[in-house]
Parts: C-alpha cells; structure tokens; sequence
C-alpha cells in the first residue's frame, strides 16, 4: 500500500511539475533572484515578470467557520495556488483542481466532489499551515483570459495542546476554498471561478534608476476624461528640446508596478488643476506672524481663482495635536476657515508638524480620527506648510511619523512642497528647511522675510498654464482594487540624456 501511494504521488508531482524540470527551475530563479519552493511550507515569490493581481478566497472549515485563506495567481508560464491556515488550525492532506468547466471536476453522479481522484493531492506528515502548488498553464490547457474553475480541499484539525500533531479527541473538519457550492443538497463543498491574465511585460529599463535633472512629474493617475484604467502622467522636462515640445513618444518609456506599458499617446500642452492644502502653526508662538500670513494665504487663493485655475483647497491647522479645519473646499469657504485661526497654545517649541504633514498628504488621519477626502486623480497636488518652530521628531511620543517618512510620503504623491519657515541653523529637532532641500520638488521660504506668498502664485500659474507633456496610457492592471500603484517614467532627452522621474496614484475601488 505505502509503495502504491508513493507511486501516485510520484504521478502527481511529475503532471505539476510539466514543462520544467525542479534543477532547472531553481537555478534559473536562484539566477533571477527569484525563490521557488515545492512541498509543505514552502513559498512563491514574484516571478521576474509581474505576475497578475491576487485572488484570494476563504478557506472554509465546517460551513460557516473561516480558517485561513487560498490565495491564485498566475504569471506567463504558470498558476500558483497556496493554502495559507491560520490560529490553531492544521491541515493533514490536500486535493486541489483545475478544469475549464465546473461540471469537469471529479464529481460522482449526483454532484459531490471526488477528492480522491482529483488531479493533485498532498499527504502532511508532520502536520502544516501553508502549501503552494505550482503548475504549468500550458500543461493544464490553459490561456490568457480563460475563466476556470478550481475546486481547493483540505483535511483539517483544530490543535488544542499547540504541538502541530493530530490527537485524538482533537477537531476534525473537511474544508474548502469558498464559492458556489457543487450541489443545491447534501454536501457543502464548494468551487470556484479565477480568471487566467496577462501577465505584464518587463519594464525596459531599471526602475531604481535615479537622475531627474531639472524636470518634474507634475501628476499621474486616471484620466480627467475617460477615466480608470486610463491613465495621464502629467510631467515637463526642462532642456531645449523638452521645452520647445519636440520630444516625442519614443523618447519616454514607462512602467507601473514593474510592469511595462504602451504608451497611446504623447501630448505637449497646457492644462491640468490643482489641489492645494495649507499646514498652518496657529501655536501662541505665531502672534507676530499669523496676521500676515493669514492675509497672504487668502491673497494667494484669490490670485489663484483670477488666473482661472480650477482650485480645491483645504486647511490642516496644528500645535502639538492637529486639526482639519477644512476639507477639500472652494475658495470662498477656504478663506473663512483661514480667517478664522488664532495664535494660542502649544507649550514647548517643538510642534507636531510631522503628523500635520502626514494628514496634509492624506497619509494618516488626526489624532481623533478625521482624514482629508482623497486628491483628484490627475490634479498637482501642492502643500504650504507654513510655521515659525521646528518639529517634533520620531522621538517624541506625541509624533508619529519620522523626517525621512514624511519626505517619502511627498515624494511618491507627486507632491510640490513649500516650507515656509525659520531657517535650520535656527530650528530644533526637525527643519522644514531641510525636508524642502530634500524632496524631489520643495521650495523654502523664510518666515521672517515673507512679505507676500508671489513666488508660489508665480509657479502655480507657470505649473498649470505652461505647457507639459501628457503621456497616456491604459493600465495593464484594470482591477479597481483601492490600491497603491508606483509609475516610473525614463526620459531619454537629446540635450540631458537619460532622465528618470517616478511617483505614485491609487487606483478606485
């Protein structure tokens, strides 16, 4: 018997493993840097090719009780299946199966799963939480957007003692991978639909590539126009031939997520709108400032509506804890909210300017809770900081976030930064100064020399009127998942050479 269940699992290991032998694939991906495993606990990493986004399904124990998940992707070559269990549950065996119709999985004549006899299956011994399966898509039949069905079992156990061993008296379940189930009566088991993708192609060229020399992505993310999954990356590149329009779509490459994209089109035009958010000190140390700087901000959205540039704006207002005191507004309720504000309060020096960063960005609520509205997708995004103290830093328990963490946070949304405040030989523990000096577009102003806020206008007006270049495209990734995506751009300019400029937009949900 031993030697007959050994045989079918050799059986059963050489149909997954079709089309690649084991040596071969892992001194390839050891070369790619890229680790396959095979058997109980192992992983799959990303292939050197980005693969397709996740599907994840509930692996479900008894009915109704969730226990962990099974989680199918695909890359070019090869579909992936893992169980992953969680808390104390266990699993003894596997049987995993693909098909290109629900009623082709192993079924006996009135509709219940033969497990049995489906075309994988693994035996735990000791018991595991993961297992990956791997197997060919060309062996499985299977093509770029075929909808299959998978049916995903596991035999599992509810360990009390926490010794990943089966006793007796212990929790045994049938679990499934949660779907629609294979009949209306009687057994519960279930399946699954998982649509095969196109996995993307490589980008062209190294995206960890730096250099942007003076050009600058002004905005990236869907399309004003038509909308998700096209995409308009908004950027201008300053050289003579940048300037004069002449660079064309073979001069620009672009990847999203590692994944290369066809560009559609190349505009140089004028264009684009704004997203503005003022991050105002309004601590008793400002009462010789905060007048003025009142009176500059509202002068400032004045001169923006008269240049006819469509505006939103809001205001992040902070002392040692930070406050929204206005969403995402127009004008008109923007500038009562800055008339307003008051000096008062604050206690130390040192404020809590990060985190007034971090909420300005949209990358964190208050403390209490209230977040800004998400940024237009494709709007220039622009942040006036404006406070005459240094910040607190990561050190400090009532700062959450860290310089270098705010620094990325305006570099990856694409955001121009302008800090006006104290010069850093006169500052504590965090200089605006220096985070202006570090990110990819800041400006520093000096609080004690702001007679007026002109040379913000002056490049709001030049950032949005002068013409730029538009590149389109239509995202390889259409799924409207909520998440993250990182575009990088290579510029490949007659005068300046090889530039490289990079940024980030979040897909809808």
């Amino acid at each position: 018997m031993a030697k007959k269940q050994s045989e079918r699992q050799t059986e059963q290991d050489e149909r997954l493993e079709i089309g690649f032998n084991r040596r071969q694939v892992l001194k390839s991906a050891a070369a790619a840097g890229v680790l396959i495993g095979f058997g109980a606990s192992s992983t799959v990493t990303a292939a050197a090719t980005e693969a397709c986004t996740d599907k994840i399904v509930d692996l479900i124990a008894g009915q109704d009780e969730v226990i962990g998940s099974v989680t199918v992707t695909n890359d070019d070559d090869e579909i992936t299946v893992t169980y992953s269990l969680a808390g104390d549950w266990y699993m003894t065996e596997s049987h995993l199966h693909f098909a290109m119709d629900c009623d082709d999985i192993p079924q006996t004549g009135s509709g219940n799963p033969q497990v049995g006899r489906f075309e994988f299956s693994r035996n735990y011994d000791p018991a595991t939480q993961n297992d990956t399966y791997v197997a060919s898509l060309d062996a499985q039949g299977f093509e770029e957007e075929d909808l299959i069905c998978i049916a995903a079992h596991a035999a599992v156990f509810e360990d009390e003692d926490d010794d990943g061993v089966f006793d007796s008296g212990e929790r045994e379940e049938t679990a499934w991978g949660d779907g629609a189930r294979f009949t209306e009566r009687g057994n519960w088991a279930t399946h699954f639909e998982y649509e095969i993708c196109a996995a993307c192609s490589p980008c062209s060229f190294d995206t960890s590539a730096t250099g942007s020399g003076a050009s600058n992505l002004l905005s990236v993310g869907p399309a004003s126009l038509s909308g998700f999954p096209a995409i308009d990356a908004r950027l201008r590149v300053d050289s003579p031939e940048g300037n004069a329009g002449n660079l064309e779509a073979s001069n620009f490459a672009v990847c999203e997520d590692g994944c290369g994209q066809t560009l559609e089109s190349v505009a140089f035009e004028p264009g684009g709108f704004l997203d503005l958010v003022v991050v105002f000190d309004d601590t008793g140390s400002m009462g010789d400032e905060i007048a003025e700087m009142k009176s500059e901000v509202n002068s400032l959205t004045s001169d923006i509506e008269a240049a006819g540039i469509d505006t939103r704006y809001a205001l992040v207002s902070f002392k040692d804890s930070v406050e929204i005191d206005t969403d995402f507004a127009d004008a008109s309720t923007f500038q009562t909210a800055v008339s307003g504000l008051s000096a008062s309060g604050g206690g130390d020096l040192p404020e809590d300017n990060l985190d007034a960063l971090a909420v300005g960005t949209g990358n964190a609520p208050t403390e209490g809770g209230a977040s800004l509205s998400a940024f237009r997708p494709g709007a220039q995004r622009v942040v006036i900081d404006i406070t005459d103290a240094p910040a607190h830093d990561e050190t400090d328990s009532r700062t959450r976030f860290s310089q270098s963490e705010i620094e990325t946070f305006l570099n990856d949304g694409n955001f121009t930064y302008y800090a006006v405040s104290p010069p850093a030989s006169a500052t504590g523990p965090v200089s605006k100064q220096t985070i202006a000096n570090n990110v990819d577009d800041g400006t520093w102003i000096d609080i004690r020399s702001a007679s007026d806020l002109g040379t913000i206008l002056n490049d709001i007006v030049a950032a949005i009127t002068e013409p730029a270049y538009v590149l389109s495209y239509t995202t390889t990734n259409p799924a409207t998942d909520g998440t993250t995506r990182t575009v990088n751009i290579e510029i490949d300019d007659p005068d300046e050479g090889l530039l490289y400029l990079g940024g980030t937009y979040t897909a809808p949900n």
